[in-house]
């Protein structure tokens, strides 16, 4: 049992998990592919103004309804953030632009369990998952070991007052 406090004494209190940077950067490089392309492409068509330019504008500001979000994921700090606060345990789901907070406490009747995902590669295949009372479920970021998730998950049982 001593074996099992030092694991958890050891463990941060934020677990993250982020967009990767390798990914932020191919997703900047279509999304601004995405987005001037069709502009140098079209710009023929477009200007000056003819009866084919609402077609073609339709086409650019398509094709931008992709490039924008897929820009706006690499330029922002999307990803989810776990905290264990004294007494509490806080979800934070970030998003572009917006953060999304839940936070569970002690008397709320939520429970956690480990989850092991069978498809996943054996490195990422643990994590926390915590239910509400509504019978919601939040998944936590993945541990790179099943020692380290069934740590994380002790501490997040006390968090809650779940025995």
């Amino acid at each position: 049992m001593a074996d099992r406090g030092q694991a958890v004494a050891r463990f941060p209190d934020i677990h993250e998990e982020r967009l990767p940077g390798p990914l932020r950067v191919i997703f900047a490089i279509f999304g601004l592919f995405a987005l001037v392309m069709p502009v140098i492409e079209f710009w023929p068509a477009i200007w000056p103004m003819n009866f084919a330019t609402p077609f073609f504008l339709l086409i650019i500001a398509g094709a931008a309804s992709v490039g924008l979000p897929m820009f706006a994921a690499a330029a922002s700090d999307v990803g989810t953030r776990w905290t264990l606060e004294s007494h509490a345990l806080r979800i934070e789901f970030l998003g572009i632009g917006f953060a999304k907070n839940h936070r569970f406490y002690h008397a709320q009747g939520s429970t956690a369990e480990l989850s092991v995902d069978d498809e996943a590669q054996a490195p990422h295949a643990h994590r926390v998952v915590v239910r509400d009372p509504k019978g919601k479920h939040f998944f936590s970021p993945p541990f790179p070991t099943k020692a380290q998730a069934e740590a994380y998950l002790f501490r997040v049982k006390a968090r809650l007052g779940v025995r």
